[in-house]
């Protein structure tokens, strides 16, 4: 018995590093979340990363069109795609009466 006691005192001696995703579960479980929550977090958590990278390399690379800037500044306001094309539509119209 205090061969087996010794193998695991030394197996968790060097606690072992969770990855990003078992840390955010592990803290979203301690706050009372349900699984079915915290995937729904992380999803929402990864594609917020994923919009800010996006935007980093948009407007470090290059100038956006026109096109790129309207569509930009409506996704940040929430817009969904097909109210964004309705938008510029409108948008170019207006301009092309003005």
């Amino acid at each position: 018995m205090i061969k087996n006691l010794e193998s695991i005192a030394e197996e968790v001696k060097e606690p072992k590093k969770l990855s990003a995703y078992n840390e955010f579960c592990r803290q979203k479980r301690l706050e009372g979340y349900s699984f079915q929550d915290i995937s729904w977090l992380w999803g929402e958590k990864k594609a917020t990363k994923v919009d800010s990278q996006e935007k980093k390399v948009a407007s470090a690379g290059k100038d956006l069109t026109g096109y790129q800037s309207f569509c930009q500044k409506m996704r940040s306001e929430g817009k969904t795609f097909a109210e964004i094309g309705k938008l510029w539509k409108t948008e170019k119209n207006r301009k092309r009466l003005e």
